[in-house]
């Protein structure tokens, strides 16, 4: 009895310490793979990026749009939250996917697909 008590309690253990929240698998740099604004599909260079700092602070850019911004970010249950700097703007997007290596956001008709 007390062998399976430990054996359990070392599997709860275990599993708590591999636990990773969705900032977790957020924070880094993120190169977009397709961006679709409604029904018009924008350009992607090699060079457009989205970058999530553990201070919760965000930068991206789109080349082709001329597009650079900055903020801060939060995780909402299963939307991310940006607040621009500049204009002081609020957005928030649905979290499709969130893996190591692949993230998906939506916002109305806007997806927002990522990879690292």
């Amino acid at each position: 009895m007390n062998k399976l008590i430990l054996f359990s309690f070392s599997i709860i253990l275990i599993n708590a310490c591999q636990y990773q929240s969705k900032s977790d698998f957020l924070e880094g740099t993120w190169n977009f793979k397709s961006l679709q604004l409604d029904t018009n599909k924008i350009d992607i260079s090699n060079y457009d990026n989205l970058t999530f700092k553990s201070d919760s602070t965000f930068h991206y850019q789109i080349e082709s749009i001329q597009l650079n911004k900055k903020g801060v970010w939060y995780i909402d249950n299963q939307y991310l939250i940006l607040k621009y700097q500049s204009p002081d703007t609020i957005r928030k997007f649905e979290i499709k996917v969130l893996s190591k290596f692949n993230l998906i956001l939506e916002e109305n008709t806007n997806r927002f697909v990522f990879s690292k």
